[in-house]
């Protein structure tokens, strides 16, 4: 299978929600980790967590809370030891890239 690799596209996304602040909102992780996993219909291997912890820049107590909770609402789906988003985090992926493409137009 093809490792799989992030969209750039979704990380700037993500960069613009947090320019400004420094510190990243609960939204802005959920999105950096949903981003990091592959799509489950698209044959990628799972990404197991150490991967998400080091490409989402967190502790692993934080992505423990964070996959557990994502996993709890349908974002990602655990297959074998590792992790794949689904239809719905596609969905959380694509709406969250829309909201950051909104706070990039001037006016």
């Amino acid at each position: 299978m093809t490792p799989y690799q992030p969209n750039h596209r979704h990380e700037e996304a993500i960069k613009t929600l947090t320019k400004e602040e420094g510190r990243r909102s609960r939204l802005v992780i959920m999105g950096e980790i949903v981003g990091k996993v592959p799509p489950n219909n698209r044959g990628y291997d799972a990404v197991k967590k150490t991967h998400i912890m080091y490409r989402a820049r967190l502790s692993f107590t934080q992505l423990e809370a964070y996959v557990k909770n994502a996993e709890k609402i349908g974002l990602l789906e655990k297959i074998n030891d590792g992790y794949v988003r689904t239809e719905k985090g596609n969905s959380f992926i694509s709406l969250l890239y829309e909201i950051a493409n909104i706070f990039n137009q001037n006016p």
